[in-house]
């Protein structure tokens, strides 16, 4: 399958905000936040030499500078130009400009510069590598300039003339460098912190004639100094090292630091005491005493790096939980409650159940309703992420001691036509019985001590109103030797 150069790259531009969106820190450091940063994407194959053929790409000023491309068959195409001879350092393109020249007409310090705006706003404080690669034309006036560089800023910088702009550029080409090889392409690069809000690089020679450093190559026919380079594979890069939030190391665990790994970075972390690697993205730190750890993340494809630092702070002895209930044993239906408590005084408290229940709280204790029969174990988390567990285990009572085994009727009618005229305790099991019947005042109409007595709805021989009465029960389980204790209300019908 054939796939068109310019509308994938349309396909990554316009996905690559989503990507971001889902995996953050992941990407971040790895986008580089020039468009068309190899100079491919054009909006025709150009028929002449003039920038604007290539995407995003402008002049700043009145000069001119070019763009090459292996598609045209005019003077402008790649490898061979009327600027010379070079293969594009990736791909089929590349701009040129004259950095360089002293010539007096139209201006005694014309310069060319080639401009465009970033994909994103760079963020104040944060560090940014920049490396762009560059070739001096061998057609051009016989000199090289060691002074090219790059130039952020929050606005799109212009002029009407063809001088050099009034510029500091923030990555400038250094003095050890020396830009005059004519066969291979040449780096620049360095890394800057950001002020916050520069959308625009802006790159080429921003020194006047007097402070620009020019090395003579070869003899030329011109009676002036002028050089000319070809710019190629611009690329600005987010530099985060990512080491991470200071954490705590409780009871002798460890915590992992830093961030997933991110291809064409290199890592070196230092101390080495207490981690697992020195040399990967996230180590395993398990220190004795509270250390500050320190990660030097370098760009595998221009060297730029960036330190980074996080603090483990080693805890000793870790908190404790304990877990308490209302009762150790339920009937069948029934529902418990729990309090679960953890002695530590960094707040807040996560609290994660065995069942998947989960709760936070500024409290180091916190009630839990609705428990059944079964086993359970919460961890709570405090804020320094240490850790305490604690387990119970709720059984079933037995049926005998939950009343399940005696049964007393809820109404009866005591009018001697032999049906349902007594109330009595029905079922087996119980011992040491005591029952008694209460009036709606609660005094006591009726006491037994066994199940062979049971209450014919008399008072001392008199029977009583109609009305609701109240029973109460007590005894043992002959099976368990438990307590049961039983009450309820009877309706009493004539």
């Amino acid at each position: 399958m054939i796939l068109n150069y310019t509308r994938l790259k349309n396909l990554v531009k316009y996905y690559l905000p989503i990507i971001a969106f889902f995996f953050g820190d992941i990407c971040a450091s790895q986008i580089n936040l020039v468009p068309n940063s190899d100079f491919e994407q054009m909006n025709i194959c150009p028929p002449g030499s003039l920038l604007s053929y290539s995407k995003y790409w402008i002049n700043p000023t009145q000069s001119s500078p070019d763009y090459y491309n292996g598609c045209s068959g005019s003077v402008n195409r790649v490898p061979l130009n009327n600027s010379g001879f070079q293969n594009a350092h990736s791909g089929n393109a590349y701009a040129g400009l004259a950095p360089f020249s002293d010539y007096f007409w139209p201006s005694s310090e014309f310069r060319e510069y080639i401009q465009t705006q970033l994909d994103s706003t760079l963020k104040k404080g944060e560090t940014y590598c920049v490396t762009f690669y560059v070739s001096l034309a061998n057609y051009w006036g016989g000199y090289a300039v060691n002074n090219i560089g790059a130039y952020f800023s929050p606005l799109a910088v212009s002029s009407t003339s063809y001088d050099s702009l009034p510029y500091v550029p923030q990555i400038i080409n250094p003095s050890t460098n020396p830009l005059t090889d004519t066969s291979a392409w040449m780096e620049i690069s360095g890394q800057f912190k950001a002020q916050g809000g520069e959308q625009y690089i802006t790159i080429g020679n921003f020194n006047g004639n007097a402070t620009s450093d020019t090395v003579f190559v070869q003899n030329s026919t011109h009676s002036y100094k002028e050089s000319y380079y070809y710019i190629d594979d611009v690329s600005v890069i987010h530099l985060d090292a990512g080491a991470g939030k200071a954490m705590y190391v409780c009871n002798g665990l460890g915590v992992t630091l830093g961030r997933p790994n991110r291809p064409g970075l290199t890592y070196s972390w230092y101390p080495a005491t207490g981690l697992s690697d020195t040399a990967i993205a996230q180590p395993v730190a398990t220190p004795k005493v509270t250390t500050t750890y320190y990660l030097s993340a370098t760009l595998i494809s221009s060297g730029c790096s960036k330190t980074d630092s996080v603090t483990v702070y080693y805890v000793p002895t870790g908190p404790s939980a304990a877990l308490s209930l209302s009762d150790s044993t339920l009937c069948s239906g029934k529902n418990g409650t729990a309090m679960a408590v953890i002695n530590s005084t960094a707040s807040p408290y996560a609290y994660s159940w065995s069942g998947g229940a989960y709760a936070t709280s500024t409290s180091p204790q916190m009630n839990f309703e609705n428990f059944k029969t079964g086993s359970y174990t919460v961890t709570i988390t405090d804020a320094q992420g240490c850790a305490a567990t604690a387990s119970t285990t709720i059984t079933a009572k037995d049926p005998c001691e939950c009343g399940e085994d005696v049964f007393i009727a809820n109404v009866f009618s005591p009018n001697n036509d032999g049906k349902n005229d007594v109330l009595a305790i029905e079922g087996n099991g119980l011992t040491n019985i005591y029952w008694g019947v209460f009036d709606r005042w609660g005094n006591l109409v009726f006491e037994a001590y066994d199940q062979m007595h049971p209450w014919d709805g008399a008072l001392k021989g008199s029977s009583v109103e109609v009305g609701v009465y109240m029973y109460y029960l007590r005894g043992t389980c002959v099976k368990t030797n438990g307590s049961v204790s039983l009450k309820g209300n009877v309706s009493l019908i004539r």
